[in-house]
C-alpha cells in the first residue's frame, strides 16, 4: 500500500484512540487517484460538492479551479472496516449503470440525459486530469464544468458519491465514479 494510505490509517488509529469516530476533508473530484484512495480503499462517502472552495489561486494545482468534494470517513462503520480490514468492495456491474457523463471521442466529456429515478448512476472522468491539462487546457476546463453540473445541488441534489472504480478503455485510462441516487443518499 502507498504512503497516503498508510498515513490515513495512522490518522484513523490516532483519532479512534482519542474517541473521534468521524473525519471529514475535501479533495478535487477530477483527481482519479485520490478518488480511488478515498472511496475504494478507505471507504469514505461524499454528499457535498463545493464550487471554487479555495477561491482563485495562482497555484498550478488549481489550474482548472478549486471545486472540491467534501468526504466523510465514518471510522467504525462496516463499510470502512470491510475496506481497510479485508479489502472488500461491493462493486456494481458497470455495464448495467447509466452514465450522467461519459468520456467521448478525443476524451471529450459527453452529457447524457437519463431518468433521475435510477438507484445507481455513474460519472466517468479522465484517468489523469493533470496529463490532460498539459495537453489541452480548454478540454480540462470543460471536464470541470460538465462534472460540476451533475454534482451540485439543483441538477440532481440528492446524489451521494459512494465509490470510485477503475476500468480500462481503448483510448486510455478511464475512471468511473458510482453515485447513489436514493432518497436517503446512503448506500
Amino acid at each position: 500500500h502507498g504512503l497516503g494510505y498508510k498515513l490515513k490509517l495512522r490518522q484513523r488509529e490516532q483519532a479512534l484512540a482519542e474517541g473521534i469516530d468521524r473525519i471529514t476533508w475535501t479533495f478535487d473530484p477530477l483527481q482519479s487517484r485520490n478518488a480511488y484512495l478515498n472511496f475504494a480503499k478507505l471507504g469514505v462517502t461524499a454528499d457535498r460538492y463545493k464550487i471554487n472552495y479555495y477561491g482563485e489561486t495562482s497555484s498550478f494545482l488549481h489550474s482548472t479551479g478549486t471545486d472540491r468534494l467534501w468526504v466523510t470517513w465514518e471510522l467504525n462503520s462496516d463499510r470502512v472496516q470491510r475496506r481497510i480490514g479485508e479489502g472488500v468492495r461491493d462493486a456494481p456491474d458497470l455495464d448495467d449503470l447509466p452514465s450522467l457523463v461519459r468520456v467521448g471521442e478525443g476524451c471529450e466529456p459527453m452529457r447524457e440525459e437519463i431518468a433521475k429515478t435510477q438507484p445507481l448512476l455513474k460519472i466517468e472522468i479522465p484517468g489523469n486530469i493533470n496529463a490532460l491539462l498539459e495537453k489541452n487546457v480548454q478540454l480540462a476546463f470543460r471536464w470541470r464544468e460538465v462534472t460540476r453540473d451533475h454534482q451540485v445541488s439543483g441538477k440532481h441534489p440528492h446524489y451521494n458519491l459512494l465509490d470510485a472504480l477503475f476500468v480500462e478503455c481503448v483510448h486510455g485510462d478511464l475512471t468511473i465514479k458510482v453515485e447513489n441516487n436514493t432518497d436517503t443518499g446512503h448506500g
